[in-house]
């Protein structure tokens, strides 16, 4: 969230939230059940966040999280002008 510079008192929503899961097999679960779901008329976009890291370094991190066994995920969803509360009801 944001404070909206056109209208002083108001906030906007960034368009995005981070989801966090236990392991990557429930990531992955949410990731296809949820991609496309409409909320307030508006179809999510979900994507794996790879928090700055390229395709080789998230590939190498990720095996060794999962080696020891202490996998943890975010997904992020797009829905503009959705609030907190709509999102949560969905997850």
């Amino acid at each position: 969230m944001k404070n909206d510079p056109k209208n002083s008192g108001k906030i906007l929503s960034m368009g995005f939230g981070f989801v966090e899961y236990d392991n990557m097999k429930n990531a992955k679960n949410a990731l296809k059940a949820m991609q496309g779901y409409m909320l307030d008329g508006r179809s999510l976009q979900l994507k794996f966040s790879n928090r700055g890291l390229d395709m080789v370094q998230r590939k190498r991190k990720e095996d060794e999280i999962t080696k020891k066994k202490k996998d943890s995920t975010k997904n992020y969803c797009v829905a503009f002008e959705t609030t907190k509360k709509r999102v949560e009801r969905i997850i």
